[in-house]
């Protein structure tokens, strides 16, 4: 399964924002970004994922805004096939570095059976 594409697919679904799994040059004002950053391996691989909510530059409140949409909408990725126990495990600011856009990251742990 590709756990990236998957997450990325419903969270764009539940949020109606788009969600690539990397930045676009040409980005459309928000979005988030979905990236892999542990998976464990095996029948049931428990999987990390850092989910970047953008926004432009200085709009903080927008970026959290959307961090927060995001959170509230990790508990239903468990209706896809083959995720369970998906929760939201640490959330934080840090700003884009190239871009100086507003971020938020949404850190997700999750277990994929196959």
């Amino acid at each position: 399964m590709d756990i990236e594409a998957v997450a990325a697919r419903a969270l764009k679904a539940a949020l109606g924002v788009p969600a690539y799994l990397e930045a676009p040059k040409e980005a459309p004002e928000e979005f988030i970004t979905v990236e892999a950053t542990r998976a464990t391996g095996g029948f049931a691989d428990r999987v990390a994922l850092d989910i970047d909510c953008l926004a432009p530059p200085n709009s903080r409140k927008r970026a959290k805004a959307l961090a927060e949409r995001v959170m509230g909408a990790v508990p239903e990725l468990c209706s896809e096939p083959c995720i369970f126990a998906p929760a939201v495990a640490n959330w934080y600011r840090m700003n884009e570095p190239d871009t100086n856009r507003s971020r938020y990251v949404v850190q997700v742990e999750l277990t994929v059976c196959e």
